[in-house]
């Protein structure tokens, strides 16, 4: 037996928001999952999915090996069930008869299999996308790629859940109402190239730990050779402090190439097949849907107009809204945006802005990504049709984030990038407009 989640009166939960891109200003809201009510609303939604590089189960014939049904509140699973299997393990579901479904046997929370692991995160990535925050989604196990699928979402679950359920939102919603004073870190990579133009290793240069290193990504084949190199700054609440970090690890790398012919190039993608990105680490902020949502249009939109288009071709696979990490030691790490590396100017502004956006996130209404349309005009790298939309955020911004005069010095410069149509250029030697002097 199951109940629609609406029926059992959860606070802050609401199924039918009045604009599904606003939100009340410093109050936390839950949107509700609610199932498209017709069969064209539901292929639109299955669109959106797969835009955002998600992979759906269109046709119900095709036989999972297995069914895994997460509960989800706010990027946090509470509850976690199977699907029953046939009487061979691992063997595909038996087909039910027309109109009856499968049941579902709960599993302990802490599972941690690969397949838990990547269907749940596949589920979170799901009923984020569409604008919710609460829900049931099913994924379904293949033998063949991609192997995760959405198989079914859903707002219904058992009523022996309710309570941890309550417990979850109570805990959430009083760490959303806490003062927090956020500390931001970063991790940055880039990739060399001589001048002859061929790609040269990392690892030749670096090794993988430190504050400088290489990625943990090698060449097919070739285990112990590593293209991607990384800077991984000191942690500090003062962005500032941040992006003087940045640049004494610029330094370091520097004076271990020691190589004026080793150009480094940074960006989206720069080397054919390595993506590269310029992740953003926060602690001492919880993590929500609210703050996740603020990072995605005040920041990644802003940036996305000033990719390239070799950065843009990231997407859907890397740089997909929503992007994040939970890391081991507390916090989580951002990771959608590219590798802003390319000027001091976009580091500032990016660094800046998060900081900003820790502080403030609450006090913004619109997030417009909710809309449909402008997330897919986001995955089609649409730069023009959004550049309206960027404008208008930028305006929200500067009136209802007090903080932003805090670092006003460092956002007008970035913003006025983007005014004047800025576009990087994924092969340029980020080196003289970083003023190091191996030149």
């Amino acid at each position: 037996m199951t109940v629609k989640l609406e029926e059992l009166d959860f606070p802050y939960v609401i199924a039918d928001p009045d604009q599904v891109d606003r939100y009340p200003p410093g109050k936390i809201e839950l949107r509700l999952y609610v199932p498209p009510p017709t069969e064209t609303e539901k292929q639109l939604e299955q669109n959106l999915l797969q835009s955002g590089g998600i992979a759906v189960v269109r046709d119900k014939d095709l036989r999972p090996k297995k069914i895994l049904r997460f509960a989800i509140c706010q990027l946090e699973c509470f509850a976690l069930w199977q699907a029953d299997q046939s009487g061979e393990e691992n063997s595909p579901l038996l087909k039910t008869r027309p109109g009856r479904r499968s049941s579902f046997r709960a599993l302990p929370l802490q599972t941690s299999t690969r397949d838990v692991r990547k269907s749940r995160q596949l589920a979170i990535r799901a009923l984020y996308s569409l604008g919710y925050d609460l829900g049931l989604v099913d994924v379904g196990v293949f033998s063949v790629k991609p192997r995760y699928r959405v198989w079914r979402m859903s707002n219904r679950i058992p009523p022996g859940n309710k309570e941890a359920l309550n417990r979850l939102i109570e805990r959430q919603a009083t760490e959303y109402a806490q003062h927090h004073n956020s500390v931001l870190g970063a991790d940055l990579e880039f990739v060399l190239r001589h001048r002859n133009g061929k790609y040269v290793l990392a690892s030749n240069y670096f090794p993988k730990l430190g504050r400088v290193g290489y990625d943990s990504i090698w060449i097919p084949g070739r285990r112990n050779k590593h293209p991607i190199a990384e800077l991984r700054p000191k942690h500090s609440p003062d962005p500032r402090e941040l992006f003087k970090n940045i640049f004494l690890c610029l330094r370091l790398a520097e004076r271990k190439i020691n190589n004026p012919d080793i150009q480094w190039l940074a960006g989206g993608k720069p080397l054919k097949g390595f993506p590269i990105g310029g992740h953003l680490h926060f602690s001492g902020v919880p993590l929500n849907t609210r703050f996740v949502r603020a990072l995605d249009n005040y920041l990644t939109l802003p940036l996305f107009l000033m990719e390239s288009p070799i950065s843009l071709s990231r997407r859907p696979k890397y740089g997909y809204i929503g992007d994040i990490r939970e890391q081991f030691h507390g916090g989580f790490e951002y990771r959608t945006p590219p590798s802003w590396l390319v000027r001091p100017r976009i580091a500032k502004g990016v660094i800046c802005l998060a900081k900003v956006l820790a502080n403030d996130y609450q006090h913004l209404e619109w997030m417009p990504l909710n809309n449909w349309q402008v997330q897919t005009d986001f995955y089609q790298e649409e730069q023009d049709k959004l550049r309206g939309i960027v404008h208008q955020l930028w305006q929200e911004l500067k009136m209802r984030c007090p903080s932003y005069r805090d670092y006003q010095h460092e956002l007008d410069p970035f913003y006025q990038l983007i005014e004047a149509h800025y576009r990087w250029d994924e092969y340029q030697d980020i080196r003289p407009a970083w003023r190091l002097t191996s030149l």
